[in-house]
C-alpha cells in the first residue's frame, strides 16, 4: 500500500523551513522511498496541466470554487499516486490546506477509500498570542493583505478573527480522520523541522542536527516600522518585496539600534508659555512698531505645536516616512544604473 503524508498547517509554525528542507534533500529522500511533491503538487510526477501546480499557486487555488478545485486536484492526485510503488511515501506540505476542510477532506478521503492510499495528516499548533502576533507582523504589516491602510494589531485581529480561529478548522480534520490525524504542540519543540523529519520512515540519518533557520521570522522593530510606514502609503495590498529587497541589499533585515527620544526637541505648552513671558517686553515693542505702520499686531495665541499635541510616534513616523521615500527612490536609481 502506498502512503501519503500531508502537512496541513498551521501557518507561522515553521512550514517554510520544512518545505525548504524537503526540497533540498530530495535525492536523499528518494533513495529511501520518500517523494516530496511540493506545496501545490508542483513536484508530483504528473503533467503540469493546471496553473495552480506551482510553488506560488496557493492563491489561485483559494480563488477557485470547490467543485472545480476538487476535480482538478483529484485528477492530479490520482495520476501521481498511480506512480508510487508499494511501501513508498509521498509528502505534500502546504500550511494553507487546513483552512479549507470542505475541499481537502473529501479529496483525501477519496484517496484512502477509492485508491487504497494510507493517508497521514500532520498539523502544528501554536499558542494564540504568539500566533496572532506573528501572523499580524507577516500578513498585516510585512505583506499587507488587506486593502486600505495598515491596520493596528487589535483592529487586524478583529478583522481576521475567522482566519485566526484555526482550532475550529482543525476540529473538522480531527473528526474526519480520528486515527490518522496528528496535531503537535509547536511551542514545546526545539526544532519543528527535526520533529517532522523524525516522523518519516527510515529517515533517522536525515534528521537535521542543528536548529533550522527561521525563514519567515518576524522582522526586528526598526525594519517592522519600515514595512508599516511604506505599505501604509498604498490603498491596495502590498507584497513585502520592495522593502525586503532593500533591507537585504544592505544586510539590515535584523537591524536594531537604540533610538533617542525626539520629543525633547518639541517644547511643552508650559515651556512655550514661559518663553512667551520671558520675551513679553520685546513682543510689545514689535507690536507698537506694527501699529505705527498700519499692520495688524502679532497674536498672543500659540501657533506652534507643543509636545502635548505631538506624540513621539508621530514625530518618528514622519521622519522615517520621509527618509524611506528618499531611500526607495535612490534604490530605484541605483538599480537602473546597474542595469545600464
Amino acid at each position: 500500500m502506498s502512503r501519503l503524508f500531508v502537512h496541513i498547517g498551521t501557518g507561522k509554525t515553521g512550514s517554510t523551513a520544512i518545505q525548504n528542507y524537503l526540497l533540498n534533500h530530495q535525492e536523499d529522500l528518494v533513495a529511501r522511498g520518500i517523494h516530496y511533491w511540493g506545496i501545490n503538487l508542483e513536484h508530483a510526477p504528473t503533467t503540469h496541466r493546471f496553473p495552480w501546480q506551482d510553488q506560488t499557486g496557493t492563491g489561485t487555488l483559494q480563488r477557485m470554487g470547490i467543485p472545480q478545485a476538487k476535480e482538478e486536484m483529484d485528477q492530479v492526485l490520482r495520476e501521481a499516486l498511480a506512480t508510487l510503488k508499494p511501501g513508498h511515501v509521498a509528502i505534500w506540505c502546504n500550511e494553507s490546506i487546513h483552512e479549507r476542510p470542505d475541499l481537502y477532506i473529501p479529496l483525501l478521503q477519496s484517496c484512502h477509500l477509492n485508491l487504497g492510499t494510507d493517508v497521514s495528516l500532520f498539523a502544528y499548533a501554536r499558542n494564540i498570542r504568539d500566533y496572532s502576533l506573528s501572523a499580524y507582523k507577516q500578513w498585516g504589516v510585512k505583506h499587507k493583505t488587506n486593502p486600505g491602510r495598515v491596520l493596528g494589531f487589535s483592529e487586524w485581529v478583529n478583522h481576521k478573527r475567522n482566519y485566526l480561529s484555526y482550532g475550529r478548522k482543525l476540529s473538522h480534520w480531527d473528526q474526519a480522520f480520528p486515527e490518522s490525524f496528528n496535531i503537535i504542540n509547536y511551542d514545546i519543540l526545539p526544532d519543528v523541522t527535526h520533529d517532522f523529519i523524525s516522523r518519516l520512515p527510515g529517515c533517522g540519518e536525515l534528521i537535521p542536527k542543528k536548529n533550522a533557520n527561521r525563514v519567515h521570522a518576524s522582522p526586528a522593530d526598526a525594519p517592522f516600522a519600515l514595512y508599516a510606514l511604506y505599505n501604509n502609503q498604498f490603498a491596495d495590498p502590498v507584497l513585502p518585496n520592495t522593502i525586503t529587497s532593500l533591507l537585504s541589499r544592505y544586510s539590515l533585515l535584523n537591524f536594531s539600534a537604540k533610538v533617542d527620544s525626539l520629543s525633547q526637541y518639541y517644547p511643552s505648552s508650559k515651556e512655550l508659555h514661559a518663553a512667551t513671558m520671558l520675551l513679553e517686553g520685546d513682543a510689545k515693542l514689535v507690536n507698537a512698531m506694527l501699529e505705527r505702520h498700519g499692520q495688524p499686531t502679532l497674536s498672543s495665541e500659540d501657533s506652534v505645536k507643543s509636545a502635548d499635541t505631538v506624540s513621539e510616534q508621530s514625530i518618528s513616523g514622519g521622519v522615517i516616512s520621509l527618509l524611506l521615500r528618499i531611500v526607495v527612490e535612490q534604490e530605484k536609481r541605483i538599480e537602473a544604473l546597474e542595469r545600464r
